[in-house]
């Protein structure tokens, strides 16, 4: 009688079962409890989870940053450690060092040069695919950490050892199967050692 209404949610779960596909890439589907048949489209994907193509659905990024939820960063590599502080502002933010002082233009530019090769760096590989080769070493070639202001995560710490051939294995947030090139790693230590300088 008050006219007032209210939502409700509540968890369901249903069980898809899929069949072939109709030649246009659709894969035949119905629920458990239906004889109904659809078609689902952008079906690659579960082919591609059928035929156990994990490198194919993986994400290749190794990390997705969005500097605006991020207050600090630590670089380390080479036996340098690179430390920015990140202050956030209505108009522009403001990036210091370990001291407290303001990057200078050039510093600011290497700094935002790593980050930016971090962003690009895609994993060539999975440690499921490739074994440990000659060369593999728990010795890190490289660290990022950093401290988040929001989100599931307070912090977080990449780490890049040495697995062995013309490969290097990834460790963030829980994650340790990427592999990245040897050469992109070396030239991610080149980056954080001109930041040092």
């Amino acid at each position: 009688s008050s006219s007032a209404s209210s939502e409700i949610t509540r968890e369901e779960s249903f069980s898809l079962w899929f069949g072939g596909d109709d030649g246009e890439d659709h894969r035949y589907v119905r629920t458990d409890t239906s004889g109904m048949i659809y078609t689902l489209y952008y079906s690659s994907f579960f082919s591609q989870l059928f035929e156990a193509k994990q490198l194919q659905i993986l994400p290749q990024e190794i990390i997705a940053l969005n500097m605006d939820n991020v207050s600090s960063v630590t670089l380390s590599a080479n036996g340098k450690t690179f430390k920015v502080d990140i202050t956030h502002g209505a108009d522009t933010d403001v990036y210091t060092d370990g001291d407290g002082k303001e990057l200078d233009a050039a510093t600011l530019s290497e700094f935002n040069a790593v980050l930016e090769a971090l962003g690009k760096m895609k994993a060539t590989s999975d440690t499921s695919v490739v074994e440990k080769g000659e060369g593999f070493s728990d010795e890190e070639m490289f660290r990022a950490e950093f401290t988040f202001i929001s989100g599931k995560h307070t912090s977080g710490e990449m780490k890049i050892t040495r697995y062995g051939g013309n490969y290097c294995r990834v460790s963030f947030l829980g994650r340790e199967s990427q592999l990245v090139t040897l050469s992109d790693v070396g030239n991610l230590v080149d980056l954080v050692t001109a930041c040092c300088q």
